[in-house]
């Protein structure tokens, strides 16, 4: 029994280096994931809570472009004037109309 307990303790001698290994880079990957969850939990709240702050400070100050304000013109114009700004149809000249004169 003696015997046993002596080569048992060599053969855990001689992996002992790659067990410690192995050990230390699982505590490694674990400790990096703790702190990539941590940080993630933190941030991704803490960011849209800043992000939702300042929106309007960033409205206030936003450039509109020629292509966005063509774009609302053209809508408005659509919506509001172009219709008050017609012919009635029964003033438009035909081109029979145009012949007979």
């Amino acid at each position: 029994m003696s015997q046993e307990k002596v080569d048992k303790y060599k053969k855990e001698k001689k992996n002992r280096a790659k067990k410690l290994r192995k050990k230390r880079a699982k505590n490694y990957i674990l400790v990096l994931l703790g702190f990539a969850l941590l940080g993630g939990a933190i941030g991704y709240p803490m960011g849209r809570f800043i992000y939702r702050q300042n929106y309007s400070r960033r409205q206030e100050s936003a450039r509109v472009t020629a292509i966005q304000y063509d774009y609302w013109f053209q809508k408005y114009w659509d919506a509001n004037i172009s219709s008050e700004l017609q012919y009635p149809d029964e003033d438009i000249a035909s081109d029979t109309d145009a012949i007979s004169m």
